[in-house]
């Protein structure tokens, strides 16, 4: 089942084409609290979060020389057995998490893990979906992140690393309980500092990406 889509309105960039790769996750986006509704009934609020993956591939450059980037959909950041986050998250890690790996997880370790992404057409075919997401093939190595991380929290506010968002997901920041309620973090622009987001794999567990 696709867990993610591609794209994000940037038409100046290339769609990648379909098919695995290698990718390296490099931002994790808290999008605030939100109210999802499903023929015509709204669910319960949930916080959401979203993920952003540079692909390397040997067809995934644009014309400038960037590599290409993909965003997955929201996710409502839970981690329940059944929830697409953890399962998205299990797939990716290729084995489950332990009761005490659930209690110590962040969702911005696992920015700078690398991973594999199949890409498909979405039904309409007017875009492209991340299918799945996968630990690296054996022996294959790593892929270098080739551009800046970002780590967003809804409590950054109007910060240096909502700016550098596209603009659609901006939007839906905006929308979020927590902007349209005004909190005080949104008076100010404020940045996470002091991050230590190692590229290297844990050392007791070299095949676990986070």
């Amino acid at each position: 089942m696709p867990i993610a889509s591609s794209g994000g309105g940037q038409s100046n960039f290339k769609t990648p084409t379909a098919g695995m790769r290698p990718a390296v996750c490099f931002a994790c986006v808290a999008l605030g609290t939100h109210t999802d509704e499903y023929q015509g009934d709204k669910k319960n609020p949930a916080p959401k979060v979203k993920f952003g993956f540079e692909l390397h591939g040997p067809e995934d450059v644009n014309a400038d020389g960037s590599r290409i980037v993909v965003w997955s959909k929201d996710m409502s950041l839970f981690l329940s057995e059944k929830s697409n986050l953890r399962k998205m998250l299990v797939a990716w890690r290729g084995r489950n998490f332990t009761d005490q790996e659930l209690k110590q997880f962040d969702c911005a370790n696992v920015v700078g893990a690398p991973c594999m992404i199949n890409m498909l057409p979405a039904k309409n075919e007017k875009y492209m979906i991340i299918d799945s997401v996968a630990p690296l093939m054996p022996g294959m190595a790593k892929p270098l992140l080739g551009r800046e991380r970002l780590v967003y929290d809804i409590e950054h506010g109007k910060s240096a690393e909502f700016n550098r968002l596209p603009k659609y997901i901006q939007e839906t920041i905006l929308k979020s309980e927590e902007a349209v309620a005004g909190r005080e973090a949104w008076n100010v622009a404020a940045s996470r500092v002091n991050q230590d987001f190692s590229q290297e794999l844990p050392p007791d567990e070299p095949g676990v990406p986070f």
